[in-house]
Protein backbone atom coordinates (compact mmCIF):
# COMPACT_ATOMS: atom_id res chain seq x y z
CA UNK A 1 0.00 0.00 0.00
CA UNK A 2 1.34 3.42 -1.25
CA UNK A 3 2.08 6.04 2.23
CA UNK A 4 -0.33 8.44 2.27
CA UNK A 5 0.67 12.12 3.00
CA UNK A 6 -1.86 14.85 4.08
CA UNK A 7 -0.45 18.49 4.16
CA UNK A 8 -1.79 21.48 5.80
CA UNK A 9 -1.14 25.31 5.74
CA UNK A 10 -3.08 27.64 7.76
CA UNK A 11 -1.45 31.20 7.84
CA UNK A 12 -2.05 32.91 11.58
CA UNK A 13 -1.41 36.57 11.88
CA UNK A 14 0.98 36.46 14.33
CA UNK A 15 5.16 37.06 14.34
CA UNK A 16 6.59 33.33 14.07
CA UNK A 17 8.51 34.36 17.25
CA UNK A 18 5.35 34.10 19.44
CA UNK A 19 4.27 30.91 17.90
CA UNK A 20 7.64 29.54 18.24
CA UNK A 21 7.30 30.44 21.90
CA UNK A 22 4.17 28.74 22.55
CA UNK A 23 5.49 25.14 20.83
CA UNK A 24 8.61 25.05 22.80
CA UNK A 25 7.08 24.71 25.84
CA UNK A 26 6.01 21.52 26.19
CA UNK A 27 2.89 22.17 27.74
CA UNK A 28 2.32 24.36 24.87
CA UNK A 29 1.00 21.48 23.08
CA UNK A 30 -1.40 20.59 25.60
CA UNK A 31 -2.81 23.94 25.43
CA UNK A 32 -3.04 24.09 21.87
CA UNK A 33 -4.50 20.62 20.95
CA UNK A 34 -7.81 20.40 19.69
CA UNK A 35 -8.58 16.23 19.39
CA UNK A 36 -8.63 16.16 23.33
CA UNK A 37 -6.64 13.58 23.39
CA UNK A 38 -3.55 15.41 25.14
CA UNK A 39 -3.82 15.37 29.05
CA UNK A 40 -0.78 16.33 30.57
CA UNK A 41 2.68 17.25 29.46
CA UNK A 42 5.91 16.59 32.12
CA UNK A 43 8.43 18.90 32.62
CA UNK A 44 8.03 22.83 31.72
CA UNK A 45 11.69 22.97 30.19
CA UNK A 46 11.90 24.98 27.28
CA UNK A 47 12.94 23.01 24.41
CA UNK A 48 16.42 24.40 22.56
CA UNK A 49 18.17 22.01 21.32
CA UNK A 50 18.04 18.29 19.23
CA UNK A 51 17.76 15.33 21.30
CA UNK A 52 15.79 16.92 24.42
CA UNK A 53 12.63 14.84 24.93
CA UNK A 54 9.49 15.67 26.74
CA UNK A 55 6.56 12.65 27.35
CA UNK A 56 3.07 13.47 27.04
CA UNK A 57 -0.52 11.96 28.68
CA UNK A 58 -2.56 10.96 25.74
CA UNK A 59 -6.23 9.86 26.16
CA UNK A 60 -7.52 7.79 22.56
CA UNK A 61 -11.19 7.34 24.20
CA UNK A 62 -12.28 11.01 23.14
CA UNK A 63 -11.73 10.21 19.00
CA UNK A 64 -13.27 7.11 19.71
CA UNK A 65 -11.25 5.83 16.65
CA UNK A 66 -9.95 2.54 18.16
CA UNK A 67 -11.94 0.09 20.41
CA UNK A 68 -9.98 -0.30 23.71
CA UNK A 69 -7.09 1.92 23.02
CA UNK A 70 -7.81 4.69 25.91
CA UNK A 71 -4.69 6.14 28.34
CA UNK A 72 -1.05 5.69 26.94
CA UNK A 73 2.39 7.94 27.01
CA UNK A 74 4.28 9.15 24.36
CA UNK A 75 7.42 10.59 24.63
CA UNK A 76 8.65 13.46 21.82
CA UNK A 77 12.47 13.90 20.86
CA UNK A 78 13.78 17.13 19.21
CA UNK A 79 15.31 16.38 15.99
CA UNK A 80 15.17 19.71 15.03
CA UNK A 81 15.28 23.36 15.81
CA UNK A 82 15.94 26.56 14.19
CA UNK A 83 14.67 29.76 16.56
CA UNK A 84 12.02 31.01 15.46
CA UNK A 85 11.35 29.13 12.33
CA UNK A 86 11.42 25.25 12.77
CA UNK A 87 10.67 22.75 15.50
CA UNK A 88 10.54 19.01 14.33
CA UNK A 89 10.23 16.18 16.83
CA UNK A 90 10.01 12.21 16.43
CA UNK A 91 7.32 10.39 18.93
CA UNK A 92 7.09 6.96 20.02
CA UNK A 93 5.75 5.00 23.00
CA UNK A 94 7.49 6.09 26.34
CA UNK A 95 9.62 3.51 27.89
CA UNK A 96 10.23 1.86 24.45
CA UNK A 97 13.30 1.69 22.40
CA UNK A 98 13.07 2.71 19.12
CA UNK A 99 14.57 0.73 16.26
CA UNK A 100 17.05 3.22 13.95
CA UNK A 101 17.70 2.57 10.56
CA UNK A 102 21.63 1.80 11.46
CA UNK A 103 20.03 -1.02 14.19
CA UNK A 104 18.51 -3.31 11.56
CA UNK A 105 19.95 -6.10 9.89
Amino acid sequence: MPEERVSVTRRIDVPASRVFDLVTTPQGHVRIDGSGMLEACGGESRLSAVGQYFDIDMDRAPLNDIPGLGKYKVRNTVTAIVADRLLEWNRQAAGRARLRVADRP
